[in-house]
Formats: structure tokens, C-alpha cells, sequence
């Protein structure tokens, strides 16, 4: 081989050899901002479920002390309203249990 020929052979080398640094450098940066974007839905995931709960426990709390006033107001009600979703449901299994 001549040395223009190895001349050339570097440089094809060196120009394969800025091709796949570059491609390297490029493959960092897109892990780098999957990485970001994956820790990013990751947190908001987390406050959704954080803020879901908060509104879940609000509601049970809520419901809890509307059942608490009603009893305490109209027990004869409320006991009347417990029976009645107890025959229902038993009236449903019953049905369920025949067929």
C-alpha cells in the first residue's frame, strides 16, 4: 500500500471514529432525558395517587360524619335504612342462591 492509500485509511478511520463518539455522546444525552422524563411522570404519578388519597380520605371522613349527625339526629331513620339494604341484599342472594 502506498501512503496515500494509508492516508486515506485514517482518515476514513478518524472520520468512523467522530461518527460513533458523536453517536455515543448523542445515545448519553437521550438516556440522560429518558431518565429526566421517566423520574418526572414518576413524581407526578406519585402526587396524583398523594392527592387521590387526600380526596378519598376527605370524602370517607365526610361521609362518616354525615352518618354520624344523621344517627345522632334520626337514629329510628338510619336504622331503618340499614334494614332495609340488609333485606334487600339478602333478597338478592337469596334469588342468586335459588337459581
Amino acid at each position: 500500500m502506498s501512503s496515500t492509500d494509508d492516508s486515506q485509511l485514517d482518515s476514513v478511520a478518524d472520520a468512523a471514529a467522530g461518527i460513533l463518539r458523536d453517536t455515543g455522546k448523542k445515545a448519553s444525552n437521550i438516556a440522560d432525558d429518558v431518565s429526566s422524563a421517566v423520574g418526572y411522570a414518576t413524581s407526578r404519578v406519585t402526587e396524583a395517587a398523594s392527592e387521590a388519597r387526600s380526596q378519598a380520605q376527605h370524602s370517607l371522613d365526610e361521609s362518616k360524619g354525615f352518618v354520624h349527625r344523621q344517627l345522632l339526629e334520626r337514629p329510628g331513620a338510619v336504622l331503618a335504612c340499614v334494614a332495609l339494604v340488609a333485606f334487600v341484599l339478602g333478597m338478592s342472594m337469596g334469588r342468586k342462591s335459588t337459581r
